[in-house]
């Protein structure tokens, strides 16, 4: 090799390693090409719920690196907002310029809702909220220098919302921007397991169990991946010690916890590593001595360690899966007829029922509102939407024959909650009158109303405040009263009991019964001053007949009872007395047939005044002993 051409290759070496010190300078770093350009995807699904933020972190990415995101709904009305920051920057820190942000922006009477937008994407490199097709979230992101990053996903800043949820997370795949892609098994994103919630939730039950009675189960609202279960139990009193177990949905022992040494204490903690639902948490006594019991407080809680030293805070959030509270409320509008024989009632009302089913909220992007009507026809849609969504389904309980529904509908917001409204007319039976006291009796109308699934899925809550009866009720004969309301479980169902106490408006039974009876008992006394006791004997003769009618007119009102009435009291005096009247005529006839003329006359004269005084003294005497005794 000439001289040249060596001073030529050292020349060319020295150029390159000049290049290469510069590249290594900027951060450059040779890679295989192939590998360089693979695409990797990775797709994550979970629940959020509403103000919980997911922390992810995205470890070891090189300068240069394009990331690309994209957050959907799934289900519930979830609005996702995703963010990127520098991996040593926590919850707190973001939540705090956040807020300091909002306020100098209220402060400047700025608009709030802007300015929470704005101050949000300011503590992130990059962040979306709306850029995917509706309120989904999709976001290219460069990887400006070597590092690890952290991924925020929550629900957007300006809407609170909550749902399960698809984040797809991809290198060198753009196609994810589209909402759809396959993952190819990478692992870009993993969970912060130390922060990935807001807050931790932390719910205390104080119960007791006993080996007569049996164990104690208490359901777990739906856990998310990462999430760990942690249980506290003390015995506070008592001598038996239990044992904590956790059951999945089927009912298949997942873990068993023991107190050691016989102490007064159990302790349980369980990581799970995918969503969960239908997890069982139960109390399960061990002791076979029937008179064995304890009274414990146990302590459950998510993402706090702090439930197993037996000292975390109680948090709003529930732990335990609790039965959804309808609240109820019933507007009668008429009571269309009360059949005293037959002991029911017809009334004409609106029944509403009013709850939250996050399984019912919705995306308002998809339909472009924010509530749903299943009105007429499309009421079907609402009883049978499939997976597994329930509505409280009911029945009256005290109902007989069927119920006339007129319209009924259900307004469901993106939030879930449901108002449901029926119109209806419905027959039902009244075996709580009593008529003892007729007519001067007051009655008690119920209405019952219960629920098919059993208090596992709903409970039911009265609004007395809105139950309320129609200015015309229709029914004329009664005076209702303002209602009152009790709720009962009938074997794991639970019933609603509406009492309508109601006072008989007597005013018909004055002037059509009992005036014309104390009229005729005085025109009756009034024929005391003839002398012709014939005439006595027709006109007594006449007012049996009468009593008699009166006696059908009331039977027919009221069914075969097998007690006597206040009435009945009444009309059994009269009866006595006319018959007594009646029969004293006649001996009074005989007497001066018989040519005893003086005594019947003195006879009279005491009969004339003991005859009114008699009558009423019997009466009044009836009804004391009635109303003492037998009512």
């Amino acid at each position: 090799m000439t001289l040249y051409a060596v001073m030529q290759t050292i020349r060319q070496s020295v150029i390159v390693f000049i290049i290469l010190a510069l590249l290594s300078m900027t951060g450059y770093r040779p890679v295989n090409a192939q590998a360089d350009v693979r695409p990797q995807v990775q797709i994550i699904t979970g629940t959020l719920d509403q103000g919980q933020t997911i922390r992810y972190l995205i470890s070891d990415r090189s300068a240069g690196d394009v990331l690309y995101l994209y957050a959907s709904s799934v289900s519930g009305n979830l609005d996702p907002f995703i963010g990127i920051s520098m991996g040593d920057v926590t919850l707190a820190d973001i939540d705090r310029e956040i807020s300091a942000a909002l306020d100098a922006a209220l402060a400047r009477d700025d608009d709030p809702v802007n300015a929470l937008m704005e101050s949000a994407r300011a503590q992130f490199l990059a962040s979306s909220d709306d850029d995917g097709a509706g309120y989904d979230a999709s976001l290219t992101f460069t990887v400006p220098r070597d590092g690890d990053y952290a991924l925020l996903l929550r629900g957007s800043y300006a809407n609170p919302s909550f749902g399960e949820f698809e984040l797809l997370v991809g290198v060198n795949a753009p196609e994810i921007l589209t909402g759809t892609a396959a993952s190819t098994g990478d692992r870009i994103a993993v969970i912060d397991q130390g922060t990935h919630l807001t807050a931790a939730s932390v719910e205390q039950i104080t119960d007791s169990v006993s080996a007569q009675t049996g164990l104690n189960a208490y359901t777990l609202e739906p856990l998310a991946q990462g999430d760990t279960l942690y249980v506290y139990l003390e015995i506070t009193a008592g001598d038996l010690r239990p044992l904590l177990v956790l059951q999945d949905f089927s009912g298949k022992f997942i873990r068993i916890a023991n107190n050691t040494n016989d102490e007064p204490i159990i302790t349980l903690e369980y990581p799970f590593s995918e969503d969960s639902r239908g997890y069982r948490l139960t109390v399960l006594p061990r002791s076979a001595e029937l008179q064995a019991s304890a009274e414990y407080r146990l302590l459950i809680g998510v993402n706090d360690p702090q439930v197993l030293t037996g000292t975390a805070d109680i948090t709003e959030r529930p732990v335990i899966d609790a039965p959804i509270a309808v609240t109820v409320w019933l507007e009668v509008d008429q009571i269309s007829g009360v059949d005293q024989r037959e002991e029911n009632f017809s009334i004409v009302g609106s029944l509403n029922m009013t709850w939250h089913d996050p399984l019912r909220a919705f995306r308002r992007d998809v339909c472009g509102c924010d509530q749903q009507a299943y009105l007429g026809d499309d009421f079907a849609g609402f009883t049978s939407p499939g997976d597994d969504i329930t509505w409280p389904e009911y029945t009256f309980f005290n109902q007989q024959g069927r119920r006339e529904t007129q319209t009924r509908g259900a307004i469901v917001s993106s939030n879930g909650t449901v108002q449901y409204t029926e119109r209806f007319t419905v027959i039902l039976q009244a075996p709580d009158f009593d008529f003892r006291l007729f007519p001067f009796d007051a009655q008690v109308f119920y209405v019952r109303l219960e629920l098919l699934l059993d208090e596992n899925h709903y409970t039911i809550v009265p609004d007395i405040e809105r139950t309320a009866l129609g200015d015309q009720l229709g029914e004329e004969e009664y005076i209702f009263r303002a209602p009152t309301a009790s709720v009962t479980s009938e074997q794991g169902i639970s019933r609603l009991s509406l009492r309508f106490e109601a006072d008989r408006n007597v005013t018909y039974y004055i002037f059509r019964l009992l005036l014309p009876i104390v009229l005729i008992i005085v025109v009756t006394w009034v024929t005391f001053f003839l002398g012709d006791y014939v005439k006595r004997i027709d006109v007594a003769g006449s007012n049996l007949l009468v009593f008699v009618a009166f006696n059908f007119t009331v039977s027919g009102d009221l069914p075969r009872l097998g007690y006597l009435t206040l009435l009945d009291t009444v009309l059994i005096s009269t009866f006595v007395v006319t018959s007594l009247i009646l029969v004293l005529n006649v001996y009074l006839q005989r007497l001066r047939n018989n040519d005893h003329e003086a005594q019947a006359k003195r006879i009279d004269r005491v009969a004339i005044w003991a005859y009114p005084l008699g009558f009423f003294a019997l009466t009044a005497l009836l009804i004391v002993f009635f109303v003492a005794v037998i009512a």
